[in-house]
């Protein structure tokens, strides 16, 4: 699985898709879009980019918690800030694994503990998305819901509760095998490898911290959607906050394509579609788009670059061994 493949695959998959939009958009009335941009909004933005950015880093500080209790707030968000500045050189989140490996160095925890801690990571993510999912079903007016909409919203929170409970199912059934293993020697080898991982997903077998987790991935996302929110805003798209959460789920969903660099093509792609679900035109849609992916992508860079200066860490030399290095290493290599 080598991650060269999945930049390839990435590239073509980008590249198709800006050729498609050069001739598809009228870009004279997209930029008409971009030009009532206020200057003093990207000022503002970036301090609730802080905010969100120092949120992500406690939330997992508090995930490995249990593991460890002495871990540096300030080295986990300069680890955060890195794997998020090699997501834009890196598709399908490849950049995570810089995660890894920097915090398995740092505080002296096994590679596979720290998976293990970013899948429940990314199961709180879509625990909360599924929430404001909800929210936007029960408790909004959507310009155009119908019960075609309706129900396209109700299967993708379905979706994302489904998912969810299916990984922490197998939370649970790792914990039993765990209890087994003695009594299968078959099961042994496997049950010893997937211990680590477990050992990842301490952090929900303790009920307080399991609510406080649960509730700041709810408010995590919900900030992000205000994020995308206030992008509406400066364009004057006079689309509410629950529209924003519809195009926040769709570029979710365009993100999962491993395009590259950065989700080009597939985050603008998704961002038009999610935008003509509340009313917004093609033009309008892929100029959210353009503001939305660009800003985004100078805050991960700048934030990036002062953490690989403040951290001392080898970037260049880890984006080579990451790209050419295989996913079992990472996860089979002893501590």
């Amino acid at each position: 699985m080598n991650i060269r493949y999945i930049k390839i695959s990435g590239w073509i998959i980008s590249l198709a898709l800006i050729i498609f939009a050069i001739f598809y958009f009228d870009w004279g009335k997209t930029l008409n879009v971009l030009k009532v941009v206020n200057a003093w909004f990207f000022l503002y933005l970036f301090f609730i980019y802080i905010i969100d950015y120092v949120l992500r880093a406690f939330r997992w500080k508090l995930l490995i918690y249990p593991i460890k209790k002495t871990t540096s707030l300030r080295k986990l968000f300069y680890s955060y800030n890195i794997s998020q500045f090699a997501n834009v050189f890196l598709p399908a989140k490849t950049g995570e694994l810089f995660r890894v490996l920097i915090t398995s160095k740092e505080e002296k925890i096994s590679k596979r503990t720290i998976f293990g801690t970013l899948f429940l990571e990314r199961s709180f993510d879509i625990f909360g998305m599924g929430v404001l999912i909800l929210v936007v079903v029960f408790f909004s007016k959507i310009k155009t819901l119908d019960k075609n909409v309706l129900s396209n919203l109700l299967f993708f929170a379905a979706i994302f509760f489904v998912f969810f409970s299916f990984m922490t199912v197998s939370i649970l059934l790792i914990k039993h095998l765990a209890f087994i293993k003695k009594k299968s020697a078959k099961l042994k080898k496997v049950i010893e490898f997937l211990e680590p991982f477990y050992h990842g997903f301490s952090s929900i077998r303790q009920l307080s911290l399991l609510t406080l987790l649960i509730s700041l991935s709810i408010f995590m996302w919900g900030l992000n959607a205000f994020i995308l929110y206030l992008y509406t805003l400066s364009l004057s798209l006079g689309i509410s906050f629950f529209d924003s959460i519809v195009i926040l789920l769709f570029q979710l969903l365009g993100e999962l394509i491993p395009s590259a660099p950065s989700s080009m093509g597939t985050f603008h792609a998704s961002t038009v579609i999610g935008g003509n679900f509340v009313g917004l035109t093609k033009d309008q849609g892929i100029a959210l788009g353009l503001l939305n992916h660009s800003y985004d992508i100078l805050v991960r860079l700048i934030f990036g670059f002062v953490s690989i200066q403040l951290s001392s860490f080898a970037f260049k030399k880890g984006l080579k061994s990451i790209g050419t290095i295989k996913y079992a290493k990472y996860t089979t290599e002893s501590e």
